[in-house]
């Protein structure tokens, strides 16, 4: 199963037009939020001549309520800015790959911050990566960005074009403050450039879906109060019922949106021991992040992360020796392996969603006919009869190019003791199928031969079949 993800990653022109101002992108929040509200002041207006209204003065309440709509709806918009405009790609939406030792995490649930923040629900990590260490040469991000094999990660080329559109590459700092003892070795504090990873939370996207569901009822309780205002009774019953479960809706907004919280063991329950210290391989989009512009500061990252496993419990004291770079690299291809569209695809398949065992918690998948293995036969159907235990087994095989073939044979036995028995495949015009049967006692073992006619030949895979008794 893989990781839940929330965000994309935009190019560097659209996170430059959407870019922060102070705790929020206020410019593109204000030109939403005006062009809702003056939307819903004008179809307000409307609604008010079609019923009849006429003193303006009555639709305060209407007028009151767009206001409200027109926040929430630059909510929304600040809500989309995080999700897709604050992170840039640095190499599209490919996966990039890091080992190195846990420096620092930040667990969503022992957040300290304020409220607001409460709702990035991620579960981050700062990494220190293969062949750097708290040894006071790792604090500067250009010598950082060389060393082999993930330095790069940290800065690169890539970006100077992010760089060329207004935003700052500081790096990201981790100290040894929190780190804990490593056995002979003193602590220095030093201070070292990390590469910051994140799970992602769904507390901004379940906020903004909440967020979605409010304008809608928000919307509803509008064309309510302007009935209500031209004197229907029943539009201000449904109006007061609107207004009692709205706060409540509000609240149940907040708390489900805080309690979408990462939490890596989730997926993966290897991960439940997740610590400092542990040397860990990740893999995920490469991505600068802008949300940091307000502060004049900004950094790369793994976000968000689509593979992590723990390749080495305890506290790591800095000796990379055991990871050699040719190590590093297998590793990184492996993982880049599994990450393929083809292996995600056929991990999805029920029969490969078990958790325990597969004889426990498994299951056998419906089989298609086997597929044979060659340049010239395409298929192998079968069909078995069970009279007085005796088996008949009817196999038949399609050549593509028939105009090569001389001659297709079945090749069968009972037992791996015994020699291979053979038998002519006759063509049948009307299906173009070559057939042949076995009739004898027992289990039996088969493939198709196709004989060519310049000498060569071409064999199927292998294929069985058991014997049934039928009472």
């Amino acid at each position: 199963m893989s990781y839940p993800e929330y965000t994309e990653c935009a190019n560097r022109y659209d996170a430059a037009d959407r870019r922060k101002q102070g705790v929020a992108p206020w410019g593109f929040m204000v030109e939403i939020g005006l062009a809702t509200l003056i939307a819903n002041a004008s179809a307000i207006v409307v609604i008010a001549a079609i019923l009849g209204i006429a003193k303006l003065s009555i639709l305060w309440g209407p007028l009151a309520i767009s206001v409200l709509v027109a926040a929430l709806a630059a909510l929304v918009t600040y809500c989309d800015w995080w999700l897709k405009y604050r992170l840039i790609c640095l190499d599209d939406d490919k996966n990039h790959c890091a080992i190195g030792f846990v420096a620092e995490v930040e667990d969503p649930w022992k957040k300290e911050t304020g409220f607001l923040d409460q709702f990035d629900t991620d579960y981050t990590m700062n990494i220190g990566v293969l062949n750097t260490w708290f040894d006071g040469t790792n604090n500067d991000l250009d010598q950082v960005g060389t060393v082999q094999p993930f330095g790069y990660l940290l800065k690169a080329p890539a970006n100077d074009l992010v760089e060329q559109v207004g935003f700052k590459l500081t790096g990201k700092n981790t100290d040894e403050k929190d780190y804990p003892p490593t056995s002979g070795k003193p602590r220095t504090l030093k201070s070292m450039k990390v590469l910051h990873v994140e799970f992602e939370g769904g507390g901004v996207h379940t906020l903004r879906d909440w967020l979605r569901g409010l304008i809608i009822l928000l919307l509803a309780a509008e064309a309510l109060a302007a009935a209500c205002a031209a004197g229907l009774f029943w539009a201000c019953i449904l109006l007061l019922v609107l207004a009692v479960f709205l706060p409540a809706l509000g609240a149940m907004a907040i708390g489900d949106s805080i309690s979408r919280k990462a939490n890596p063991a989730d997926i993966d329950k290897a991960l439940a021991s997740l610590s400092v210290g542990d040397i860990v391989i990740v893999s995920g989009r490469w991505i600068y992040d802008a949300g940091h512009v307000d502060e004049d500061r900004g950094w790369n990252e793994i976000h968000p992360i689509r593979h992590c496993q723990i390749i080495k419990e305890g506290v790591f004291d800095g000796d990379w020796g055991a990871v050699s770079l040719l190590t590093a690299n297998t590793w990184c291809e492996l993982v880049g392996w599994v990450q393929t569209p083809e292996v995600q695809n056929e991990q999805k398949k029920p029969e490969h969603t078990w958790e325990i065992h597969p004889m426990i918690d498994g299951c056998v998948p419906m089989s298609e006919p086997p597929a044979v293995l060659g340049p010239n036969i395409t298929s192998v159907s079968n069909v078995a009869f069970y009279s007085n235990c005796y088996h008949n087994y009817t196999v038949a095989a399609k050549v593509t190019d028939g105009s090569s073939v001389s001659k297709v044979e079945l090749w069968y036995r009972f037992s791996p003791q015994v020699s291979w028995q053979t038998k002519l495949m006759v063509l049948d015009s009307n299906s173009g199928l070559y057939e042949a049967s076995i009739e004898d006692l027992g289990s039996a073992t088969y493939f198709v031969r196709a004989g060519h006619t310049d000498g060569t030949q071409t064999d199927s895979a292998q294929f069985s079949t058991f014997l049934y008794c039928v009472a």
